[in-house]
C-alpha cells in the first residue's frame, strides 16, 4: 500500500531538493568560473538556466502545494464547493501546469550538460560521434513531446481547472506522466550507451576502476528513480503532493548525476595545487595533470597516418610540452592515469 504524502511533507521536500539542486549547479559554475579561462561558455549558459528554472519552479510549486489544484478537490471528495476558494483552485492548477514545464526543462537540461561532457572526451570515437548526434535529435523531439502532452492532454483547455462536472481523467495528466518518463528513461539509456567507453577505461587501481564505474552506475540511478516515480505517482491516483514531492527528487538526483563528474575533476585539481604549495615546489598553475576534454578530444580525432609524436606521449617532453599545450579551463575530470583509453580509440566502428 503506498502511503499518502501530504501538502506540507511535499513542501519540505520541494525547499530541500530544489536547494540541494541550486546548490550542486553553484558549485559547478563557480568551480568553473575559477579554472576556465573564459567567463561564459554553452556549459556555463545552460547552468545558468537551471539555475534560474528551478528558482522559479520552487516557488511556483509552493503556491500550487498552497492553493491545491482541481485535480485533489476530486480526489478529497468535496461536496460543499461552496465553501472553497475556486479562484485560487484556479490559479493554483494553471501553475501546476507551469511547474510540470519548468521542471520538464529543468531534467532536459541536465541531460544537456551530460551530453556536452561526454561529446568533449568521447567525441572522436566514430559511434559515439554517431550515438550522440541521435540523442541531440531525441533531446529535442522527446522534450516538445512532453510540452505538447503537458499542453493539450485535456481539451478544451479550461477542463484542467473544472470541478462540475467532473473532467474526467485528462485531469490527472497520467499522458504527461508517462510520456515524460518514458522519454527521460530513453535519453538516459542512450547516454548509458554514450558513456560505455568510459566504463573501458584503462585504470592501474581498483580505487580508480570503481570511481570509473561509478559514474556509469549513477546514469542508472536515475533510470530506477524515474520507475519509482511512476509507481507512486499512479498509486497516489496522481494526487499533488505526490506529484511535487517525486518531481524534486528527481531533479536533485538528476542534478546530480550530470555535475557531479566536473565537480569532482575540480575538487581533485585543488586538493593537488594545494598540496603542491604547502611542498614550495614550482609547477606551471594549469591544470597539467588532469586531463582536458578537448585536449583529449583532439589527440583522439588525429587522422590516421598522423604519426607526429605526441608530447604528452614522451616521457622526457612531458613535463614541459604538455603543460604549454593545454588551455586553463575547467573541462576537465579525471587524472591522467584514468584517461579514458577504449581500446577502440582511432577505429572506425558503425555499431551504436
Amino acid at each position: 500500500m503506498i502511503s499518502h504524502i501530504r501538502s506540507d511533507q511535499a513542501k519540505i521536500a520541494n525547499w530541500i531538493s530544489i536547494s540541494l539542486a541550486i546548490f550542486i549547479l553553484l558549485v559547478r559554475f563557480l568551480y568553473g568560473q575559477h579554472y576556465r579561462k573564459s567567463s561564459f561558455d554553452i556549459t556555463t549558459a545552460v547552468i545558468l538556466l537551471s539555475l534560474a528554472l528551478l528558482i522559479a519552479r520552487l516557488v511556483v510549486s509552493h503556491f500550487v502545494l498552497e492553493y491545491g489544484t482541481a485535480d485533489d478537490i476530486l480526489l478529497e471528495g468535496y461536496t460543499n464547493y461552496k465553501s472553497l476558494d475556486l479562484d485560487k483552485i484556479e490559479a493554483g492548477t494553471i501553475l501546476s501546469l507551469v511547474s510540470r514545464l519548468l521542471i520538464t526543462t529543468v531534467y532536459w537540461l541536465q541531460c544537456v550538460l551530460l551530453l556536452l561532457f561526454y561529446t568533449r572526451i568521447l567525441g572522436h570515437i566514430h559511434w559515439v560521434k554517431l550515438c550522440i548526434r541521435i540523442t541531440w535529435m531525441g533531446i529535442a523531439a522527446s522534450y516538445i513531446a512532453v510540452i505538447f502532452a503537458t499542453l493539450l492532454e485535456c481539451r478544451p483547455f479550461r477542463l484542467y481547472w473544472q470541478i462540475r462536472p467532473d473532467p474526467g481523467l485528462c485531469a490527472r495528466a497520467y499522458v504527461q506522466l508517462f510520456v515524460q518518463c518514458i522519454c527521460n528513461i530513453v535519453i538516459d539509456l542512450f547516454l548509458l550507451a554514450i558513456s560505455y567507453p568510459v566504463l573501458r577505461t584503462q585504470g592501474h587501481k581498483w580505487s580508480e576502476k570503481g570511481r570509473i564505474a561509478l559514474l556509469y552506475v549513477l546514469g542508472t540511478f536515475c533510470i530506477i528513480i524515474t520507475c519509482i516515480r511512476v509507481v507512486y505517482i499512479h498509486g497516489s491516483n496522481s494526487a499533488q503532493p505526490s506529484r511535487s514531492f517525486w518531481a524534486s527528487i528527481q531533479a536533485v538526483i538528476s542534478t546530480f548525476v550530470a555535475n557531479v563528474p566536473s565537480i569532482y575533476g575540480h575538487w581533485k585539481l585543488r586538493i593537488r595545487k594545494r598540496t603542491q604549495s604547502s611542498s614550495g615546489r614550482r609547477r606551471n598553475t594549469q591544470p597539467d595533470t588532469y586531463v582536458l576534454m578537448d585536449e583529449l578530444n583532439r589527440r583522439g580525432s588525429r587522422p590516421r597516418g598522423d604519426y607526429e609524436e605526441d608530447p604528452a606521449s614522451n616521457n622526457t617532453m612531458r613535463s614541459e610540452s604538455t603543460k604549454q599545450g593545454k588551455r586553463e579551463d575547467g573541462s576537465f575530470w579525471i587524472s591522467e592515469s584514468e584517461i579514458p583509453r577504449p581500446a577502440d580509440i582511432g577505429k572506425d566502428t558503425n555499431q551504436c
